[in-house]
């Protein structure tokens, strides 16, 4: 969904999506032209493989990060901590 919206509503200015599941929203990805940072967890590898050739169908800045040890729901706490740091700092730079 908020893939979808980013796609129509130019009050969105940044994405930082975890653990995506980017079906459904095919269509809208080359309407997304706001920065978008997709997180996913490196043995979460049913999301992982559907986002791998969808990332560069968005049109503005985009980044995909595996983080190391993460699963689905970043159910390790350093992992969860590294995908919420690269959000956060996703923002931050992209917020300004």
């Amino acid at each position: 969904m908020a893939v979808r919206a980013a796609a129509r509503d130019r009050r969105i200015r940044v994405l930082a999506l975890r653990s995506p599941n980017l079906t459904g929203a095919e269509a809208s990805l080359p309407d997304v032209d706001v920065p978008a940072l997709l997180v996913v967890g490196e043995h979460d590898t049913p999301i992982r493989a559907g986002l791998e050739p969808l990332v560069s169908r968005l049109r503005g800045p985009h980044s995909l990060d595996v983080i190391p040890g993460g699963d689905h729901l970043f159910e390790d706490a350093a992992a969860r901590a590294r995908a919420t740091a690269a959000c956060v700092s996703w923002f931050r730079d992209h917020l300004k």
